[in-house]
């Protein structure tokens, strides 16, 4: 398909955010994300799935109508899917553009994979990472000492409330 015949599988947005780059497969995790965080419950998103791209093969897309995205939710997505873009659009124009990297301290959010360590016997310790290496997204546990790559790591992240009561 060349440019001139191009149509839009997900009409633009006149504010909002756009969620690009998302892993494929990631998209309904990212939009569950947005749905559990209090205030944005009902917002209008738009998903869109294996969309063709030249850098990833496929990826997912989420459009975020009319409302902004806070912090916290922007942690979570860069945990769930690092390197994704956020463009932030009013005016059906994008206004700023950044790449999502994953914090550098993960702090109760992750569950450590260690069955022995002290977060994992003791009900009330807060897990905590802190990045050895940001590159290859590797973390250490503070408590036993284990590294671990992002991408094998447990995270406890909020589940909207249509998921609640659903099977995974």
């Amino acid at each position: 398909m060349n440019p001139s015949n191009q149509h839009l599988l997900i009409p633009k947005i006149e504010s909002g955010v756009v969620i690009d780059h998302i892993t494929a497969g990631h998209g309904p995790r990212i939009v569950e994300i947005i749905h559990a965080h209090p205030g944005l419950e009902k917002a209008m998103v738009s998903l869109g799935l294996n969309y063709g791209s030249t850098k990833q093969g496929l990826k997912d897309m989420v459009k975020v109508h009319d409302h902004p995205l806070p912090a916290a939710v922007l942690e979570q997505i860069a945990l769930v899917s690092p390197g994704v873009t956020i463009k932030r659009v009013e005016g059906f124009e994008v206004i700023e553009r950044i790449v999502l990297q994953p914090p550098r301290t993960i702090l109760g959010m992750g569950q450590c994979r260690n069955p022995n360590c002290v977060t994992n016997t003791e009900g009330a310790v807060t897990t905590r990472f802190v990045a050895v290496d940001p590159k290859a997204l590797k973390f250490r546990c503070c408590f036993c000492e284990r590294v671990f790559r992002l991408r094998d790591m447990q995270f406890v992240l909020p589940r909207s409330a249509w998921r609640k009561g659903c099977p995974r």
